[in-house]
């Protein structure tokens, strides 16, 4: 057995995996972390059908902020992230990172060797702060007790305070010398070191289907993963998810530029979720009713025109209070044989039926369309009855 695969066991033998109401154990246990707090992401899994709770989910929330919620105080804040999504995420980023490492290799160990140097420099530079902080509190300490001895000197403290105060400052003071003389080891052997790219790269090639996330795949992959809070940005709810992978840690790949096209379709999208929120929140503060039509731009005159109400949404009447005329209108196309019908049999009778999705004044004015005249032109002529 090699080396990573002797750890990878040991550290899922000391992560306890415990089965839940659905009978299994989650196997992204242990991986997800906080990304504020640091604590432990908590799982939340029900089948559902209950009185309170009578649809099953599955999402993960950050424990501190769950265990202080359940005791009445505050503490962290809420990162709700759903199990499926995370799953997504996960898969994605195998998927891609091992597909470029496989394809593009030099320009692989590049990216890891820049990514690597650049965390190492971040490291080297807060090992640093940390040791000058540790070097001044050290220079105070000794001037602290360098004044306690001349205040036990002209009997300003008795015996037993000088006693207890020397040495809490000197155990104060032993501690921050050890860890001064560990950050400026640690800052010595700061040098650039050989990423294993190699491992990672036989790992990618062991696997070569891709479409599906196993518990395999998450334990040899994945090292840990943080969850941002979620924010606001521009009224859609934006989340960072950070994923770490064995032997390379962080990997970002440079980002696919967009067609024309591609944008056209993200700005169109876009100009509708602003355009959904802005009715929603009319409907929400009872500016507009439910149902009720709104007032649409036509794009070609500027004119405006009420937009056309759903189907499911128009009000139905009962058959008793409809015209004469239409009741027998209804009647006779209810009774009339197959052969009589208006409608070709090629030509769906819901679909001819259906009104139309705009009630634009340009739309009015158009000329029918081809199939509206072919249906026209291919209705049998009715013959005079006799009298």
């Amino acid at each position: 057995m090699d080396r990573e695969t002797w750890e990878l066991a040991q550290k899922l033998r000391k992560t306890p995996r415990r089965h839940d109401t659905l009978g299994e154990a989650n196997p992204l246990t242990g991986l997800l972390f906080c990304a504020d707090c640091g604590a432990k992401m908590m799982n939340h899994r029900s089948k559902g059908g209950t009185e309170n709770n009578p649809y099953p989910s599955d999402f993960y929330d950050c424990s501190s902020y769950t265990l202080a919620h359940q005791k009445r105080t505050h503490a962290c804040c809420g990162h709700y992230i759903r199990t499926r999504v995370l799953r997504e995420l996960i898969l994605d980023t195998i998927r891609t990172v091992s597909t470029f490492a496989i394809s593009n290799p030099d320009e692989f160990m590049e990216k890891v060797r820049a990514a690597s140097q650049l965390r190492q420099a971040e490291a080297a530079k807060d090992t640093r702060r940390k040791l000058n902080k540790d070097k001044k509190r050290i220079a105070e300490l000794d001037t602290i007790i360098k004044k306690l001895y001349e205040s036990f000197a002209i009997g300003r403290i008795t015996d037993e305070r000088f006693d207890s105060l020397l040495e809490e400052y000197e155990a104060e003071q032993k501690l921050l010398q050890a860890s001064a003389a560990d950050a400026e080891q640690r800052l010595a052997s700061f040098q650039e070191d050989t990423v294993r790219l190699d491992q990672f790269l036989a790992l990618a090639k062991k696997y070569t289907d891709f479409s599906e996330l196993t518990t395999p795949m998450i334990n040899e992959f994945i090292d840990k993963i943080l969850v941002h809070a979620p924010e606001k940005i521009d009224g859609d709810r934006v989340q960072e998810v950070e994923i770490y992978l064995k032997f390379i840690g962080r990997f970002e790949l440079p980002a696919p530029e967009l067609t024309p096209e591609e944008e056209k379709r993200q700005e169109q999208l876009r100009r509708h979720r602003i355009k959904s929120r802005e009715r929603y929140q009319q409907i929400k503060s009872g500016e507009h009713a439910v149902g009720q039509p709104f007032q649409l731009t036509c794009k070609c005159c500027g004119k405006t025109f009420p937009s056309a109400t759903p189907t499911w949404l128009r009000p139905r009447l009962p058959p008793s209070s409809l015209p004469s005329s239409r009741m027998e209108n209804l009647n006779s196309r209810r009774h009339s044989p197959p052969e009589a019908s208006f409608f070709p049999s090629s030509v769906s009778k819901n679909r001819a039926m259906a009104p139309q999705s705009t009630n634009s004044p340009c739309s009015r004015e158009r000329k029918p369309s081809r199939q509206s005249r072919r249906i026209s032109s291919s209705t049998p002529a009715r013959e005079p009855q006799a009298s």
